[in-house]
């Protein structure tokens, strides 16, 4: 059965004291949230007969009660439900932020090529564009996907872009010439989340069905696979070392992996609802994670313990990065908004008023001079203010 159509179902009270953070040991959530599969269960609107809302036309945000009902295998959690309407264009421009029209659909990820010329997006059209960052233009559409890209990343070698779908699979591309090299298959459910290694040799994917695995990119072939999380793997991150991956899921925990192993180091817990997104300092000494509760948590890798606590009580945090010094940070919201955020305090030091719907997707230049933001059909171009005047003009 497809993913979307399978989703919407009812879920029972139990299910739904769980998306309010409340615990129970009858109901075990697994939850498509975080990436394109998790994202769009936020733009659904639910039904007693199950309907898919297509994204014709963004609409004014809406947050409604649910009526769910209790899968066989697992209980969905879906804490809002909002459709989009960009505010009109009657706003003053500000000359800080470009704007992309690049998509027929959300634009689920973002990844940049090494030298900062081009940057790669995803979406849920089933399909990749590449773009040159200086004119703004379309330079190559990769297509062969057959439902949403959730998650795209480029190799360090500049050779190779590696995507995620839907369609349970991961397809190798030629970033030069846009075709398709070889198809990964082994998920049992929509992949939302892929990550390549530094080495340009191996890759990771994590799933809906609940594990992450371990890919040779030369020949496709499955080397591992990884298994602990009880719920949706909504992003990875290899640690700087190269030695272990980071993952987080909807299952309210974050895990660290020996990547040689396979073994599971340590769980990170304190998250009240499900983790969509995270990052790692440079440094490998701390993380920040951000929830669907209206939470950031700021962490100890060493540790797994939780340093510092930051609620957002008006938005959720769907996406985030942090700058190489490890200073700042930048965050993607359900609020249309991009924020930059100094990392040592957990506050907003800059907010970017984007209007385009909710910001599903965020990377940054190794320079960290610029931000993008991938949002509903469009992607946004942000300056950043990373010198000293204009960051105390905020």
């Amino acid at each position: 059965m497809h993913l979307k159509t399978k989703l919407i179902k009812t879920l029972s009270i139990t299910s739904l004291l769980l998306l309010f953070g409340c615990s129970t040991q009858e109901s075990k959530p697994k939850i498509v949230k975080a990436t394109a599969t998790i994202k769009q269960e936020l733009t659904k609107e639910i039904q007693p007969t199950p309907k898919i809302i297509k994204h014709s036309e963004p609409k004014q945000m809406n947050i409604e009660p649910l009526k769910v009902k209790k899968n066989e295998k697992q209980a969905q959690e879906i804490s809002k439900v909002e459709t989009l309407k960009p505010q009109e264009k009657k706003n003053i421009p500000d000359k800080n932020i470009k704007t992309i029209l690049a998509h027929a659909g959300i634009v689920t990820s973002i990844a940049i090529t090494p030298d900062n010329k081009y940057i790669l997006s995803a979406s849920e059209d089933k399909t990749l564009k590449l773009w040159d960052i200086q004119t703004a233009k379309n330079i190559k559409t990769f297509e062969g996907h057959k439902d949403w890209v959730n998650a795209v990343d480029i190799s360090k070698n500049s050779k190779y872009v590696l995507s995620a779908s839907d369609d349970k699979t991961l397809i190798l591309w030629d970033i030069e010439t846009a075709d398709n090299i070889r198809i990964f298959k082994g998920h049992k459910d929509s992949v939302t989340s892929v990550v390549i290694t530094p080495d340009s040799k191996y890759a990771f994917s994590g799933s809906v069905d609940s594990t992450i695995k371990l890919w040779d990119i030369s020949t496709g072939k499955l080397l591992k696979t990884f298994k602990g999380h009880k719920s949706t793997v909504t992003s990875l991150i290899i640690t700087p070392d190269t030695k272990h991956i980071l993952s987080t899921s909807f299952d309210k925990t974050l895990k660290l992996w020996n990547i040689s192993t396979g073994k599971e180091i340590r769980t990170f817990k304190g998250h009240l609802g499900g983790v969509i997104s995270a990052d790692i300092t440079t440094d490998s000494k701390y993380a920040i994670s951000a929830s669907n509760n209206n939470s950031l948590i700021l962490w100890d890798m060493e540790t797994a313990k939780v340093i510092k606590t930051f609620k957002t009580p008006s938005y959720d945090v769907l996406s985030l990065k942090i700058t190489p010094d490890a200073k700042y940070f930048i965050s993607g919201n359900s609020d249309e908004t991009l924020r930059l955020w100094d990392i040592n305090t957990i506050k907003v030091i800059k907010t970017y008023k984007l209007m385009s719907g909710q910001v599903w997707s965020v990377a940054m230049t190794s320079d960290a001079k610029l931000a993008f933001a991938g949002s509903y059909k469009t992607i946004i171009i942000c300056k950043l203010p990373f010198t000293k005047d204009e960051k105390q003009s905020q």
